[in-house]
């Protein structure tokens, strides 16, 4: 853009004159600097600054950037949080023992004798295991497994003898069947079965019913018996 301006300049010497000079003012606008560089906003080395690009703009491939991961990527420039690191851990379980039964013709049914205490063992297993960016476990698989100590079984023994059983039983029947037979042989003795015999209807059902269940009293009754043929000798 031009500009006029005028300029006054007096003449001292004779004659004396007034001159008018014409300037003309040349405005130049200011062009401002060529600054080479990437231009791509999507570029990782996009430079805000420049204004000509050069071409050296780095396209961005995302990917695992640590070189320790295992899903490490050598073309990748820019990290996505997807690297993922394996890791062996040991761990220590239980082993619990088993129970076993022994039977022991020795002891009655029904009873039972801790022969050995169980105890429960240790293995150590090893496992691959696979971590996040944050540490969070993603898998695991089995590598090793060793057992350091050995579970001892539990050891039970149980009774299988019943001959006691059946003897006392029979011994039961015989007593109730002498002591009912001198019981009606006899109104008038002094078995517990007499007793019985002299109470009224309905209790004296209820005492037999609690005579044959109790087995002890039919006991007692053919020891009665017993001493009474002792002392009528």
């Amino acid at each position: 853009m031009l500009a006029e301006t005028v300029i006054k300049f007096v003449m001292m010497e004779p004659p004396a004159q007034v001159v008018h000079v014409v300037v003309r003012l040349i405005q130049i606008k200011r062009i401002p600097p060529v600054i080479y560089g990437c231009t791509d906003r999507n570029a990782i080395n996009y430079n805000v600054s420049a204004n000509k690009d050069d071409g050296s703009c780095i396209a961005k491939i995302s990917g695992c950037t640590n070189k320790d991961a295992i899903n490490y990527n050598a073309s990748a420039n820019t990290d996505d949080n997807s690297c993922q690191f394996e890791k062996e851990i040991t761990e220590t379980e239980i082993i619990k023992y088993k129970t076993k039964y022994l039977d022991n013709n020795e002891m009655i049914i029904g009873e039972e004798k801790t022969k050995t205490t169980g105890q429960n063992g240790e293995k150590q297993i090893t496992y691959t295991v696979i971590l996040d960016s944050s540490g969070k476990e993603i898998s695991r698989e089995k590598k090793s497994e060793v057992i350091t100590k050995k579970a001892k079984d539990e050891i039970i023994e149980q009774g299988t003898n019943d001959g006691g059983i059946i003897i006392i039983s029979i011994l039961w029947i015989v007593c109730l069947i002498i002591s009912f037979y001198y019981a009606i042989k006899n109104k008038n003795g002094n078995l517990l079965l007499n007793k019985i015999q002299k109470q009224r209807k309905e209790e004296s059902i209820l005492l037999y019913i609690f005579y044959v269940m109790m087995v002890i009293p039919a006991y007692i009754d053919v020891t009665i018996i017993i001493i009474n043929k002792i002392k009528h000798k």
